[in-house]
């Protein structure tokens, strides 16, 4: 019978706070609606989305961001802080998620961090959470690709020393968990209620990994 050997974990919405919360409070400090910066972030570069580009470390965030205050201004919209990354997403550690994964650690679980990150929030985001419980981390923006990539994942697992069958993946995008179970992995959606989200990976643990006899 086949045991699951590592877990890889998204970082934002499963090991911190949701940085999707955090630009709603954004909103609402600027007094917007829900929904209200997504024609200002949702800007295109090169014909891509331009956020694609920042989490693969092409476009630089400052650059982003005089665009992003440009085109809200020209709409009469004032915004503050865009250019400052740790007040706009101000996230911090999801302890319960961190205090399983310690425990992980001491069951012999190899562990990593797959995150779609930008290259200039690494120095803030690294001190939210104990980065030395971590094998591994792959951070999109140093990779050049970004998941849902089925590359990413498949560089995850190697970097881990294991197959990508041999690993559970939780990620609070389910396109995302999609595209791991794609390539073998056990996959967990990650909501807002956290304890289920571990009750959920114990259970995936629990139960033989993929092509156990």
């Amino acid at each position: 019978m086949k045991h699951f050997e590592a877990v890889v974990l998204d970082y934002g919405g499963v090991l911190a706070t949701s940085q999707w919360d955090a630009f709603a409070d954004f909103e609402r400090r600027h007094g917007l609606g829900p929904g209200g910066l997504v024609p200002y972030f949702g800007i295109e570069h090169d014909g891509a989305p331009a956020w694609h580009h920042i989490e693969t470390g092409t476009l630089p965030w400052g650059d982003f961001a005089a665009r992003v205050v440009a085109k809200a201004q020209a709409d009469g919209v004032t915004l503050v802080g865009v250019d400052d990354l740790p007040t706009l997403m101000p996230l911090g550690a999801l302890w319960p998620m961190v205090h399983r994964v310690r425990g992980l650690k001491e069951e012999g679980y190899r562990l990593a961090i797959l995150t779609n990150n930008v290259r200039e929030f690494a120095a803030y985001w690294h001190t939210t959470i104990p980065m030395d419980l971590f094998d591994v981390v792959v951070d999109s923006c140093e990779e050049g690709i970004r998941k849902p990539d089925p590359e990413i994942y498949r560089r995850c697992a190697a970097r881990l020393g294991v197959d990508p069958t041999s690993c559970v993946f939780l990620d609070d995008s389910a396109v995302n968990v999609a595209a791991a179970e794609e390539i073998g992995m056990r996959g967990v959606v990650v909501g807002p209620d956290i304890d289920a989200a571990i009750a959920a990976l114990d259970a995936a643990l629990s139960r033989p990994a993929e092509g156990s006899g």
